[in-house]
């Protein structure tokens, strides 16, 4: 799993084209079938491939899927115990965040709505009447 898909490794490939790859006729080159599916439904291939030089020497040829921001690397193949090693390594932008939210209907949302205006409405006509007040109580005095 991605933070944005499913890989699933569908087969290897024998059949990769060597003198493509730049390699000899007695080097060996595997390739991990990879199928990625994304949360869309939408279907990518990608092939990293495992190469066997010389006898002696491994090495990875890795495959980047540009468009999920995914890169595979096939590491190596044990055959001892029948394991692969396969890594990923994913773009930082493509963990997005999100926020889960839950809406409630709440019956008696319009009293509240009442109630805060009417409570606005006494405010003012209270900061109304003292300011007449204190206009009078200067009158008075002057």
């Amino acid at each position: 799993y991605s933070s944005n898909s499913i890989i699933v490794l569908e087969s290897f490939n024998r059949a990769v084209n060597v003198e493509e790859l730049g390699l000899s006729g007695g080097d060996i080159a595997v390739g991990a079938q990879l199928r990625v599916i994304t949360m869309q439904n939408k279907s990518f291939m990608a092939q990293p491939i495992y190469v066997l030089k010389d006898r002696s020497f491994t090495y990875s040829i890795p495959d980047e899927l540009k468009d999920l921001g995914l890169k595979f690397t096939f590491h190596k193949i044990n055959p001892a115990d029948n394991t692969i090693e396969i890594s990923l390594a994913e773009k930082k932008s493509n963990n997005k965040e999100f926020i889960i939210m839950k809406a409630i209907v709440f019956p008696g949302i319009n009293i509240l709505w009442i109630g805060c205006i009417l409570m606005v409405l006494g405010t003012l006509i209270a900061v109304k009447n003292r300011i007449s007040l204190n206009k009078k109580s200067a009158r008075k005095e002057a």
